[in-house]
């Protein structure tokens, strides 16, 4: 999932907060696995995340998108 908005709650230790909607596709996946993780891409990986944001994982595989 992207996320256009995070907010850091505390610096050290290092905690972010992240909103999400209970009816998108990645709080299933967070409670499904029990696992949550924060990725910050680098610039070069602009289309494959704005793909990522538009794109819902209901509909796609997004761990086979190919640069």
């Amino acid at each position: 999932m992207t996320v256009a908005w995070v907010s850091r709650v505390n610096f050290k230790p290092a905690i972010m907060a992240a909103a999400l909607n209970k009816l998108h596709y990645t709080p299933e996946g967070i409670r499904d696995n029990k696992t949550f993780s924060i990725n910050i891409p680098s610039a070069d990986m602009i289309e494959v995340t704005d793909y990522c944001g538009i794109v819902s994982g209901r509909k796609a595989d997004k761990p086979d998108i190919k640069k």
